[in-house]
């Protein structure tokens, strides 16, 4: 204990004895001052501390130091020469230092008071707002704040919780984005409290509620647990102002208090939640639930047990389990199952009800088990299968019966099945007389016919000798009766050769004026004869891609037709434009490009009643004999067009003319004047395939075409393994070489049916159409499986490289263009990171 005495009564001794009096290792022995009314005596004196006028009287006080408050740096050494014993004098700077460190720890032990005590009331709050609160009281109290807010943090929102000192009510538990918040980002950024004392020339304040309520100076603080930001805690004043290092490191300890405050009820409100959701699932449970003790006791008895068993909850408490069941002796043996095995499982059983009724149940019981891992019961889980008993008894019963019936219609379906095979047989024997009589047809008519129009045409040009008028009118009728049934025989032959499905179309790109101008020239004679005019409107920069041949045969048709049914003078021709679909075209998808080519003609036209027959084999529209036909033209027309996945309608008015319409997909023609799109060419110049360009054309129409007629489709990439390492290693010539003996190898090996085309640098794709899955398959594995074995030693110098290709295969299953091509290059990526030299598949559902 150190005995001091204060020299100097006035406002400094006034300091000194209000900081040291409290101080338990500190006591105040006296105090004198020369003024007898000094302000230090009087207090000193109100708190029994000896007060005089001498320095001399405190010589007898057993004083170890003497503090100079006067002022007077003289009194100090009059002060050592009075006391008969060496003393410490503490003067001037000391005397100031030592008071500011006792104040100092004066306010250190009220700050702890106040972290105790917030603290204290936050722990004894009953609620998360109730706690944040006070939480936000305290810390304006530490600081001397005029306002303050504290915000919670909730995944990328932070809303206001609690707020104090604002003109406007800011809206609790309304979020607003913590990303983007650049105040916030500050805050939490630094993990520390951040003070602002001047916020009106701060960006980070523009346009706040903080300063349109007039606010200065402000200190926010992160609430933090664990590195995780749960809210910020702002502090604010209407004046401009500093915050001490005490007030930041106050404000720390408050934020770290409220954070495990804020986790602690969040902790709370999970634990009763979870408490909630399991009494409500034991209380809604259609089953019975029961725990038991160790005595078999039961504990916790569910309203499920109630519905079941019609025992009330508050009855069964304590009440041994054993009294449930119809045979009690068949629960020690349950109970020992459980024992040994920690649990039994869908055990069927019979229980009583409280009225002594059977109750048939499906048990399933396990161990209860305490922190320690110590057994403390059991719970089981019981479900009424009473009614499902009956149930299954009937169905024991219908099941027999249905047996019974089946091997009667086992019999019958036997015998049906037989009917079926003999009739299937009759079917195929038809079928294949059918074909035979077709092919038959086709030989033995066009060999005499192409005869007689041979040998007509011999005598017309009068090869042997001339003839007369009345003969060569004669030969002209035979070799034009020729013509017109050879026509029928070829549109016949064509026709079914597409019904069976052995009509396939050999794409080609060419341009479509060219095509269309040698029709026209091909009609010009006959045209020039009844002096009709032939218009070609279509552009030369247009090309398409089609069957060529079969695209002819349609135009041949069509302007056929049109200079039949056109009287002298009159005009045919054809337009192109681009259409989508919609409501007016009611056969098409909605959005999907059409190239719409019209042929149209100035002639007879048709009449409404028989514009659905034209497209019907043997139907006409006119039956004159001006214009005779076999009423197959269009039929025919229609199925090519149909192949192409277009579509044909007409348009007329009987004497006004007629207009055929050919709806061709979008993806089949390219021109250099659409939009955005550059004409360029359509194969790759090393191995002479098409290019992506033209695939991306085909895998369109062949989409479009698979999902028009429900047929199968299958894509495949096939790529050349390593191709990038071999690249570096055996140099650019050797690579053009693999890439020449791959393409060359699949040009030949794949089907006429079948589209190829180099896809990417080291990637071909291949288009299967109408392909079963298993097929497509089945030819990718073949080309992995001989791919290999290709002899690759065009150059004599160099050695052969081994070549090996992985594919990627998919199935058309009604997606997008773009979804298939996803799904085929997931599969190869898969097969190449398998290792390669595989087929790799990925099935849609």
């Amino acid at each position: 204990m150190v005995n001091i005495a204060i020299s100097g009564a006035g406002k400094g001794g006034c300091a000194l004895l209000d900081s040291l009096e409290s101080e338990e290792e500190i006591t105040i022995v006296g105090i004198v001052d020369k003024n007898k009314n000094a302000p230090a005596l009087k207090i000193a004196q109100e708190h029994g501390i000896f007060t005089s006028t001498k320095i001399e009287d405190l010589i007898d006080l057993s004083t170890h130091i003497v503090i100079n408050a006067t002022g007077l740096p003289e009194h100090s050494e009059v002060i050592k020469k009075i006391f008969p014993y060496p003393i410490d004098v503490i003067e001037g700077e000391s005397a100031r230092l030592l008071w500011t460190i006792v104040n100092s720890h004066r306010k250190s032990q009220a700050d702890i008071k106040s972290l105790y005590d917030c603290s204290k009331q936050v722990s004894a709050s009953g609620s998360l707002q109730e706690a944040l609160d006070e939480i936000l009281k305290r810390s304006m109290q530490i600081t001397g704040s005029s306002g303050g807010s504290l915000a919670l943090i909730e995944d990328d929102e932070i809303s206001i919780s609690s707020q104090i000192g604002l003109s406007v009510e800011l809206p609790r538990h309304t979020g607003w984005k913590l990303s983007g918040n650049k105040l916030a980002s500050k805050v939490l950024k630094g993990k520390k409290p951040v003070a602002f004392h001047n916020i009106k020339d701060n960006a980070l304040f523009e346009g706040t509620t903080f300063l349109r309520e007039g606010i200065h100076s402000m200190l926010a603080a992160p609430l933090l647990l664990n590195g995780k930001a749960l809210g910020i805690l702002c502090l604010h004043d209407l004046k401009a102002r500093p915050y001490s290092k005490r007030e930041k490191t106050l404000i720390g300890l408050i934020s770290a208090t409220a954070a495990q405050s804020i986790e602690k009820f969040k902790l709370l409100h999970d634990k009763e939640k979870s408490i909630n959701y399991l009494q409500s699932i034991l209380n809604d449970s259609q089953d019975m639930i029961i725990t038991t003790d160790n005595e078999g006791r039961i504990v916790k008895f569910s309203k499920g047990g109630e519905r079941i068993l019609g025992f009330p909850q508050e009855e069964m408490a304590d009440k041994e389990v054993t009294t449930l069941y119809a045979n009690r002796a068949e629960r020690l043996e349950i109970q020992k199952t459980v024992e040994e095995k920690g649990a039994i499982y869908n055990y069927e059983t019979t229980l009583l009800k409280k009225d002594g009724l059977p109750v048939d149940i499906s048990l399933t019981i396990s161990q209860l088990k305490d922190e320690a891992n110590n057994i403390i019961g059991t719970v089981g889980i019981s479900k009424n299968i009473t009614e499902e008993k009956r149930l299954r008894k009937e169905l024991e019963e219908k099941n027999m019966e249905l047996e019974k019936v089946n091997e009667s219609l086992e019999q019958k379906v036997r015998e049906r099945t037989r009917a079926l095979e003999e009739s299937n047989k009759e079917l195929k024997k038809a079928s294949e007389m059918k074909d035979r009589f077709i092919a038959n047809a086709s030989h033995e008519l066009r060999t005499p016919l192409n005869s007689i129009i041979g040998f007509s045409e011999i005598l017309l040009e009068k090869s042997f000798g001339e003839i007369n008028e009345k003969q060569e009118r004669y030969i002209s009728n035979v070799l034009k009766s020729g013509m017109h049934l050879l026509h029928l025989v070829n549109n016949v032959l064509d026709l079914a050769k597409i019904e069976s499905g052995k009509s396939d179309l050999d794409y080609d790109n060419f341009q479509l004026k060219g095509l269309v101008d040698e029709i026209f020239s091909a009609l010009g004679t006959i045209a020039k004869k009844k002096g009709l005019k032939l218009i070609n409107d279509i552009p030369t920069d247009i090309n398409i891609s089609a069957d060529r041949i079969k695209l002819t045969q349609i135009f041949y048709n069509l302007f056929s037709n049109a200079i039949k049914f056109t009287d002298e003078g009159g005009k045919a021709g054809i337009r192109l434009e681009k259409v989508r679909g919609d409501k007016s075209l009611t056969w098409a998808p909605a959005g999907e490009e059409f190239l719409k080519m019209s042929i149209w003609d100035t002639g007879m036209g048709i009449s409404a009643d028989d514009l659905n027959r034209v497209f019907y084999e043997f139907e006409q529209a006119d039956t004159s004999k001006a214009t005779e036909g076999s009423g197959l033209g269009l039929p025919l027309t229609r199925k090519l067009v149909e192949l192409h996945s277009g579509h044909i309608d007409v348009e007329s008015r009987l004497g006004e003319g007629s207009t055929f319409n050919v709806y061709l997909p979008s993806t089949t023609y390219i021109s250099s004047k659409l939009p955005g799109q550059e004409e360029g060419p359509l194969t790759d110049e090393l191995t002479g395939l098409f290019n992506s360009t033209y695939f991306d054309i085909r895998i369109n129409q062949e989409v479009s075409r698979a999902k028009r007629y429900k047929e199968p489709l299958g894509v495949a990439f096939l790529t050349i393994d390593h191709f990038g390492q071999a690249k570096k290693t055996k140099g650019e010539d050797n690579v053009r070489r693999i890439l020449k003996t791959v393409s060359a190898f699949l040009r030949v090996n794949l089907r006429t049916s079948d589209i190829l085309s180099r896809y990417k640098n080291d990637t071909f794709a291949i288009i299967f159409p109408n392909t079963p899955h298993k097929e497509a398959k089945r030819l990718a594995k073949k080309y992995v499986t001989e791919i290999v074995n290709l002899e690759n030693k065009s150059d004599k110098d160099s050695h052969p490289l081994k070549i090996t290709v992985s594919i990627g295969l998919s199935e058309f299953n009604g997606q997008r263009v773009n979804e298939l091509l996803q799904i085929t290059d997931a599969a190869l990526s898969l097969a190449k990171e398998k290792g390669g030299n595989r087929v790799e598949i990925i099935k849609t559902p």
